[in-house]
Order: structure tokens, then sequence, then C-alpha cells
């Protein structure tokens, strides 16, 4: 069954290039959060150095010609580079119609409105599926993982990036909606209980880890009453510091970047950063 078919017989109505459920869930992330990321990532280091992570391992692990998954892929800023990169079956589904017609603006051929459940895929049904800074949205992360590995093919490649370390907690993370932060051994544990097996994981962004500690932990101790001030101050704050900087400092975060890039290519993990990527593969 073609991927269009599959969508017409989940009764999801085309509007524009557009498939959109007329049943749409509540999902775990803000009403504003995929305006607000359209904002910056076109200019952002964040968003750039892992689009360029996510696009080494496809290149070791995908087939141009696989069917491809991007669950809650927002704004489909993953999902463009990919499609850019010669991946053409490609399928963005995101719940945010917002971040659903950014997408197609921004030229993703095929857009879906709706929830992995909603779009109601088969056992087996999918080569290859990306969740990126998905799963930390879900409260009960390892069904979530379930319902991925039974719609996978047999070896079928799962993409994961999560943000990592509780330690790192801070507001940011209570404004976007997240249930947890993890660690690689509660990743992997998860994965294992959802059926995958892990063929490389590691920590990225290690360069972030220590900045993004003394200021959202320590920065966050300082005694402020006004919680809702304090939320908008760090949110505005955390879209400033996502655009690429200019001069040294620019010069020096794209060598960070580039080792990290130069390891991940060659499959070595690194001990610490303040997210996680796993390629995670299904059992059977």
């Amino acid at each position: 069954m073609s991927i269009i078919s599959k969508l017409k017989k989940a009764k999801l109505l085309n509007v524009d290039g557009i498939w959109y459920s007329n049943n749409m869930e509540q999902v775990s992330y803000p009403t504003e959060g995929n305006s607000e990321c359209f904002q910056i990532e076109d200019e952002s280091f964040w968003f750039d150095h892992r689009n360029q992570v996510i696009e080494l391992l496809f290149n070791k692990y995908v087939k141009t010609q696989d069917v491809i998954i991007d669950v809650g892929g927002g704004n489909g800023y993953v999902s463009y580079n990919l499609q850019n990169c010669g991946y053409h079956n490609i399928v963005l589904v995101e719940p945010g119609k917002v971040g659903c017609q950014n997408a197609k603006d921004r030229g993703l051929d095929l857009v879906v409105n709706a929830t992995l459940e909603q779009v109601d895929f088969l056992k087996d049904e999918v080569d290859c599926a990306g969740v990126f800074d998905v799963v930390e949205h879900i409260e009960m992360d390892v069904e979530f993982l379930r319902k991925l590995n039974w719609i996978l093919a047999p070896e079928g490649v799962l993409f994961i990036t999560v943000p990592a370390f509780n330690l790192l907690w801070s507001n940011e993370d209570v404004k976007a909606g997240h249930y947890r932060r993890y660690t690689l051994k509660s990743i992997t544990k998860a994965l294992h209980e959802a059926g995958f097996k892990i063929n490389y994981k590691s920590y990225f962004f290690s360069f972030l880890f220590a900045p993004i500690l003394l200021k959202r932990v320590l920065g966050g101790k300082v005694k402020n009453n006004n919680v809702a001030s304090n939320l908008s101050r760090e949110a505005k704050s955390e879209l400033t510091d996502h655009i690429t900087p200019t001069g040294l400092f620019g010069c020096i975060l794209r060598i960070f970047c580039a080792i990290e890039r130069y390891f991940i290519k060659r499959k070595i993990s690194m001990p610490i950063g303040s997210s996680i990527i796993i390629v995670a593969i299904k059992n059977g």
C-alpha cells in the first residue's frame, strides 16, 4: 500500500497539500512552541549541528528509497534537510497545525497533521523512524517506543535524540512540556524494554554541558518570586542563545561542532553532553 493510500484509509483529509486528522489529541508541548522554533531554526547553530549529526548517521544506516517517518517533526527542519539529501519517501507526522504549515511552506513533500496513532501504520510497514527531541514529551515513553517498534520492519532503524541529565533540568524543560531528561543508561533501558537493540549511542553537545549547568541550575537558584516573569525571561534568553555567534566565538563553536561530528561519524561515543543520540534496531 502506498503512503497516500494509507493516509486515505486512515480517513485523513487533504487540504492544500497537508493531511489533517479530524480528532486531534492533546500533546505535552506548548502551543507556541513550533512558532518560536521557526523563528530561529535557520540561524541556529544548535539545530544546524543536530541536523548534520542526524544526516551523518542516516547516511550509514538508511537507503534513499526507504520509507521514513519523522514523528513529532515540528516545522520539518530535519525532514526537509533529509529530503534535500535524497531521502524522498519521508512522512512528517506532526500534531501541531502551525508546525505542519511551516513544514509545507519550507518545501516538504508529505506532511501529516496527526499523532502516530491516528495515522494507523500497519505492523512491519515502515523502514525507518525518527523521533528527534520527542520522547521526553511522552509520559508513557516505553509504550510509545513499543508502538514504533511494532510499525517498523524487521531490522528497521529508529533514530532518537533526547535531552540529557536531570541535573540540567530547568524552567525551560517545564515550559517545553518535558516529563524527563535521560542518561544513556535510562534511554537504553527503555529501548530494550520496547524491543530494540542499540547499534550506536552517545552524548553530544558536549561543549554545552558546563554552560547550561551554570546558567540553568546555578542561575535558577537566584530567588525570584515572580515565577511567570522568570519563565518568560528564560524563554526569550533560550531563543537568543540559539543564534549562531559571529567572530572568534563563532569560529570556536564551529570547531567544537566539527570535532563532535568527527567522532560521531566514526561511531565513537562521547562521555557527556546536553543531548543524547541513539541508533536502535528492531529485534527480529
